[in-house]
């Protein structure tokens, strides 16, 4: 048996079941919005068996501003595109605590 670990480490949020309003969802599940949300630069990751409850990141990769496009991103803008991204399934009182929470990540995933 082999465990594989993968990296996540950028500027973003964990997104937890607990605030997405489910009826916004209708026939999805998190994991199927989250994959709707990453594109670009904005990157998902689940913590696999690192967390009891299903949990995931979606954040921007830590990246040398190489390109423009990294050069020009701020992290009032990382925090626009990550609320931005998920305010449509969001439950009713929780943006501001997730705009409060979105930051550096450094975690690993496993499974």
């Amino acid at each position: 048996m082999s465990i594989d670990y993968w990296p996540i480490v950028g500027f973003g949020v964990e997104v937890t079941e607990d605030i997405i309003d489910k009826a916004k969802l209708k026939d999805k599940n998190l994991e199927d919005i989250l994959e709707e949300i990453a594109t670009g630069d904005i990157y998902w990751a689940p913590l696999g068996e690192m967390s009891d409850e299903y949990s995931c990141f979606l954040y921007i990769p830590a990246a040398l501003p190489w390109e423009n496009r990294h050069k020009n991103l701020t992290e009032d803008k990382v925090k626009k595109m990550i609320l931005d991204a998920l305010r449509p399934y969001l439950r009713p009182g929780v943006e501001k605590d997730l705009l409060e929470s979105i930051g550096y990540i450094s975690e690993v995933g496993c499974g």
